[in-house]
C-alpha cells in the first residue's frame, strides 16, 4: 500500500451542541499542509470509534491520513483513509 497523503495530529473531540457551522467532531491538525493560508486545524465530522479509534485514547495523537477538503465548509476535512501512528 502507498504511504499515507499527510501526518497530522488529533488535537481535540467536540462533542458539544451544534449551534454554528462548527459544531462536533474531531479537530485535526496537518502537518506540512499544502493548502494556500490553512487554518490552524479543520473539524473532522466523525468521532474517534468511528475511525476505529478507542473513546479513551488520550489527545493529541498523531495520526498517517488520506484526506480531501469538504466542498461545502471551509474548515471541515473529509478522511478517506487513517492511521494511529
Amino acid at each position: 500500500m502507498a504511504p499515507y497523503q499527510s501526518q497530522g495530529v488529533i488535537t481535540a473531540e467536540n462533542l458539544g451542541p451544534c449551534y454554528t457551522e462548527t459544531c462536533w467532531g474531531l479537530e485535526i491538525t496537518i502537518k506540512d499542509d499544502p493548502t494556500k493560508n490553512p487554518p490552524p486545524f479543520y473539524f473532522v465530522d466523525t468521532t474517534l470509534t468511528q475511525l476505529g479509534i478507542s473513546d479513551n485514547t488520550k489527545l493529541p495523537k498523531n495520526v498517517s491520513l488520506d484526506w480531501n477538503h469538504d466542498p461545502t465548509t471551509n474548515n471541515y476535512l473529509i478522511v478517506t483513509s487513517l492511521k494511529v501512528d
